[in-house]
């Protein structure tokens, strides 16, 4: 918003509003609602534009830098992750092989395979029977499959997504690559809100 638009905002709204406490005719009235309407319509959109134009090297990220660098991040992983992780019997040498571990996580994915998505070896999918945790997944760009009966008894979800060895604290909702740019998205946005500031 240019500087000083909100004051001539709130400016203008006072001066109706006296204004409107003043007059007797009908007409006058009116006039003084549709000024009030032009001023604050004209603001609103106004401010709904600045926050799309905003908002837009945003999306262009998203769309053509974050999504494709996401898809080829996860071609490079090793096996599939899964959270919570299953407990698996140790195979002969006392260890879970990769490939024992993969299978285990594919075969609870078949189950009603129908309703569910196909697991990718670098997608990320997450079967739900939380409505708050299914929206989330949705949100967080998840292929997402809601089901009325709980696979897991301690967990509202199981996810499966590929195996980076991730570690950050948000995991299983965002990997390392991710974590690492919303870290960066945080940090410009804040840099955006202080410098105003100190410019003025």
């Amino acid at each position: 918003m240019p500087r000083g638009a909100t004051g001539r905002m709130a400016r203008d709204l006072i001066d109706i509003a006296r204004d409107m406490t003043q007059v007797d005719e009908g007409t006058a009235l009116l006039l003084l609602y549709k000024r009030l309407i032009i001023s604050t319509g004209g603001y609103l959109v106004r401010t709904l534009g600045g926050f799309v134009l905003a908002c837009l090297p945003m999306v262009l990220v998203l769309t053509f830098v974050a999504t494709p660098a996401l898809d080829r991040w996860g071609l490079h992983a090793e096996g599939l992750a899964a959270y919570p992780p299953l407990t698996l019997a140790a195979s002969a040498d006392g260890q879970d092989s990769r490939t024992k571990k993969d299978a285990a996580i594919l075969k609870m994915l078949s189950i009603d395979k129908a309703e569910r998505p196909a697991p990718s070896p670098f997608g990320r999918t997450a079967i739900c029977w939380s409505t708050t945790y299914c929206t989330l997944f949705g949100l967080l760009g998840f292929d997402v499959s809601e089901i009325p009966d709980a696979l897991l008894p301690n967990a509202p979800y199981f996810v499966v997504r590929p195996d980076h060895e991730d570690t950050n604290f948000l995991w299983p909702f965002l990997s390392d690559l991710e974590f690492a740019f919303l870290l960066a998205f945080s940090l410009s946005s804040l840099t955006a809100f202080v410098l105003p500031k100190r410019q003025q």
